[in-house]
């Protein structure tokens, strides 16, 4: 890898002002802009891929998505072989952070379920000034739950590395901490590597390198706001390593072993249906989980689409974190298709309606619908899926469709009453005899690069030179306020 992001470059360090003692902090309170909410890190035990985010086959717009293995930090496909005493490190990250709402596994989540990813690596960096050996993003306020970080075995300002605490380490700055002027802290700046495995309930000042061109202490990588809110300092550029992830996190939960439950579905087919020709099939579903964090994923799949529009594996599917949308074929660009966060959250909002409408009408052909939903601790609804047909000239049972639950069996859920409204076979009155998504002078123009513009924020992406019209039902549709569309 020839260029790395490293964390706490060993320049010389200005501390700026004295401690403030803890007991004059505030009540603990949530984070800067949202309420605490527990997260999950995923520490491999076994080899690992990650590509760069340019090679990643869902655009990220440069951020990493641990779940496609798609990270800043590399620039090439790289892989990485477990530290021999990956167990060791496992056992101590989680018992360091067991204070708090975070959930430690070895088993990767299913790749729509966000996460973050830490891999201690076996190599050394002799190039790298880093003291830390810790290297990763830092995620000011914590919002983000889709970082990659990694350590290394040594850097030539960090020869004796704790493996467990520069784990830490890189797990607080995927959690926006910073260095601090206190050793006895995980994140206690220029660290000496002692097995320290506290975050430190105290108010600290924010230790920053010098920069090496002006001699002045360069500002913090985030601003003091999320510090003196999140962390409960009153005292500018301060930081409380404890208050702050508890604020972040939240404190620990209990286990959990009860899965997410899949209950209403409007707008679902019967299974075998026959749909008219130019359906569109919008999904809302009803997910929810005890934990209050539910991740959910919609996939339709076809060789109606891969056949008509170049989609890869006729896929197109709608998830959290970036891992989804449509699938990148020979006439279309890969193209995220997401579930926002609700206002104010760092996940989707489970209490609002599941959206999938992102289609205005489909082509003739067979279809598979299939529906998900796992929450951070491992926990799975039993897939809702169902197997439905659109055109072929008849009109079949779909106007008996209408909205089902998924809560009461493993098939897919006991059928719901019929309205005899057709709720999962919506017409598009405008298709035309050049099919349901009519004409399209460009279709069989390649896309380039410069035309893909998309907007991770609100979910929704835009391409301005279209390989199919069939894609404006993507980029159009613009969600309601409250729900997941």
């Amino acid at each position: 890898m020839s260029s790395l992001v490293v964390v706490l470059a060993s320049l010389s360090m200005s501390p700026r002002a004295a401690d403030v003692p803890a007991s004059n902090a505030p009540d603990p309170v949530g984070a800067f802009d949202y309420e605490p909410v527990h997260g999950l890190l995923y520490i491999p035990v076994e080899e690992v891929t990650l590509v760069p985010t340019w090679a990643c086959p869902m655009p990220q717009g440069g951020d990493d998505a641990p779940g496609l293995g798609c990270a800043a930090l590399v620039d090439e496909e790289v892989s990485f072989a477990p530290v021999a005493d990956i167990e060791t490190v496992v056992a101590g990250v989680a018992e360091a952070l067991a204070p708090y709402g975070v959930i430690v596994t070895t088993t990767r989540p299913p790749f729509w379920v966000p996460y973050h990813m830490l891999i201690p690596r076996v190599d050394e960096l002799p190039e790298s000034s880093s003291a830390t050996c810790a290297i990763a993003y830092v995620n000011c306020d914590g919002i983000d739950r889709n970082d990659i970080a990694t350590t290394v075995a040594g850097t030539a300002a960090c020869t004796d590395p704790d493996p467990v605490r520069a784990a830490l380490v890189a797990f607080g700055v995927m959690s926006g901490l910073e260095g601090k002027a206190n050793g006895a802290d995980v994140m206690g700046y220029p660290p000496d590597f002692t097995a320290t495995t506290t975050f430190v309930d105290g108010c600290d000042p924010i230790v920053t390198p010098e920069d090496p061109n002006t001699m002045m202490p360069v500002p913090p990588a985030c601003p003091s706001i999320y510090h003196q809110t999140n962390g409960m300092c009153a005292t500018d550029s301060h930081q409380n390593s404890h208050q702050e992830l508890l604020a972040i996190y939240g404190p620990s939960r209990p286990a959990d072993d009860t899965p997410p439950t899949i209950g209403e579905i409007g707008g679902l087919p019967d299974e075998g249906a026959l749909l008219p020709a130019g359906s569109a099939v919008p999904v809302a579903a009803s997910i929810t989980d005890d934990s209050g964090v539910v991740a959910v994923r919609i996939a339709l799949q076809s060789p109606a689409l891969e056949t008509e529009f170049g989609v890869a594996d006729g896929l197109v599917d709608k998830c959290f974190g970036g891992a989804c949308g449509v699938h990148a074929g020979g006439r279309v660009p890969a193209q995220p298709i997401e579930f926002p966060t609700g206002g104010g959250m760092a996940y989707p909002d489970p209490e609002q309606p599941w959206l999938f409408n992102e289609l205005p009408a489909l082509p003739d052909g067979e279809y598979v619908l299939t529906i998900e939903a796992a929450d951070l601790s491992g926990n799975s609804a039993e897939p809702i899926t169902r197997t439905f047909s659109i055109g072929r000239g008849t009109v079949g049972t779909s106007d008996e469709g209408g909205a089902e639950t998924g809560a009461d069996d493993g098939d897919g859920g006991a059928e719901g009453p019929s309205d005899g409204g057709g709720v999962g076979a919506e017409t598009n009155a405008s298709a035309s005899d050049d099919g349901p998504f009519g004409t399209d002078e460009s279709a069989t123009d390649a896309p380039s690069a410069n035309d893909e513009i998309v907007q991770r924020g609100c979910g929704c992406t835009s391409v301005a030179d279209r390989a199919s019209p069939w894609l404006f039902g993507i980029a159009l549709r613009r969600r309601r306020r409250g729900s997941h569309g």
